[in-house]
């Protein structure tokens, strides 16, 4: 009778075993199919972390039961290399900073936190504190996301300090999304890119670097938009309820949301390549994708531009600091002409977004 037991108990767990396994290979074929086409695995692929938790989780319990169904979740796992190296980086050799490399750092500063705070005295103090955090490393070139603030006054003394402090003379702020770059280097070119029924968008700057031209993209693609259903739904302090009390409209309405910001991803990360491939320049681009590196999005630009965190980056890659954790959603990428030597994700709760910082050589 026991051994009946264990043999049904072990049969259930290699069921949920290959449903699993089955989902992790759902995650592999996201990059590849538009979510106009499926949207349900670009959804799927948000939960590559844990899929591969658990598939890990399986594949070390069917090894230690001796079993050869430890297989199974091993080839789901190693058929994918690509995607755990999209969220690990494995350089962890330390370079000394290069003097003549360029410097770069795209930041998505929520505005300056304008929209949680009302008082003056501490819209000041958080706009401050994320100056701060741009100049306490050099920069060349600053590519910003949501980077204005409550009032005019606010964008002209953040303008002001980072020219003071970091030398960044030039700069142009527009788009959707109030995207900005700011730069050390004479900006002889700039223009926008309009994304359709969107408030998203992307600029970009053709720049005089030592002795040629070079070209700089911001971006900043569609968001999910969850306000308070991502707060409730993912409330640290009541993980283990998963919050029961939510609605089933309320999970209806968030697919929804998912859906739609996956479907105009799609079309705008499009846009984006596009430009970049009749770019005369050698290209840097930066910016908030909303989307992981399993995505759609991500491959359109990572197909024709190296990744920096891929080239030089270390440890787990989450560059989202609000409520979803483990999401890699900033990025840096240039065109094959760069020589990618640094790349950092700086610490810093101040936004919902961590910075990201790299260095580079033509």
């Amino acid at each position: 009778m026991l051994r009946w037991i264990k043999g049904t108990f072990n049969n259930l767990l290699f069921s949920v075993n290959i449903i699993f396994s089955l989902l992790l290979f759902g995650v592999y074929l996201a990059p590849w199919v538009p979510p106009s086409n499926f949207h349900w695995l670009a959804i799927l692929a948000l939960g590559y972390p844990f899929l591969l938790l658990i598939n890990i989780g399986f594949a070390g319990w069917w090894l230690y039961r001796r079993k050869r169904y430890f297989y199974l979740s091993m080839i789901a796992i190693f058929i994918g290399p690509q995607h755990l190296f999209n969220c690990l980086g494995f350089n962890f050799s330390s370079t000394p900073p290069i003097e003549n490399a360029l410097k770069l750092m795209s930041y998505n500063v929520r505005y300056f936190n304008a929209t949680r705070l009302s008082d003056s005295k501490e819209l000041e103090e958080a706009q401050q504190a994320l100056l701060d955090v741009i100049i306490k490393q050099p920069v060349d070139i600053l590519c910003g996301q949501e980077f204005t603030g409550k009032t005019a006054a606010t964008n002209k003394k953040a303008a002001k300090f980072l020219a003071a402090k970091a030398g960044l003379k030039y700069h142009f702020i527009g788009g959707g999304s109030s995207l900005a770059i700011f730069s050390k280097y004479p900006i002889i070119k700039k223009g926008t890119i309009d994304f359709p029924n969107s408030f998203n968008g992307a600029i970009y700057v053709d720049v005089q670097y030592q002795d040629q031209k070079i070209r700089i993209y911001s971006f900043h693609l569609q968001s999910i938009r969850l306000g308070s259903d991502e707060r409730e739904i993912f409330n640290r302090q009541n993980l283990a309820s998963l919050n029961k009390d939510a609605t089933q409209e309320k999970y209806k309405r968030i697919g929804n949301k998912l859906k739609q910001a996956f479907l105009q991803r799609e079309e705008q990360a499009n846009f984006i390549a596009e430009h970049i491939q009749n770019s005369p320049y050698p290209v840097l681009v930066c910016g908030d994708m909303n989307d992981t590196p399993s995505s759609y999005a991500y491959r359109q630009l990572s197909n024709q531009l190296q990744d920096a965190f891929k080239k030089k980056g270390s440890g787990f890659g989450s560059t989202y600091a609000g409520a979803i954790p483990f999401l890699r959603i900033d990025y840096a990428f240039a065109s094959p002409d760069w020589q990618i030597q640094q790349f950092e994700i700086l610490p810093n709760t101040t936004s919902d977004h961590y910075p990201i910082y790299t260095h580079l050589k033509l």
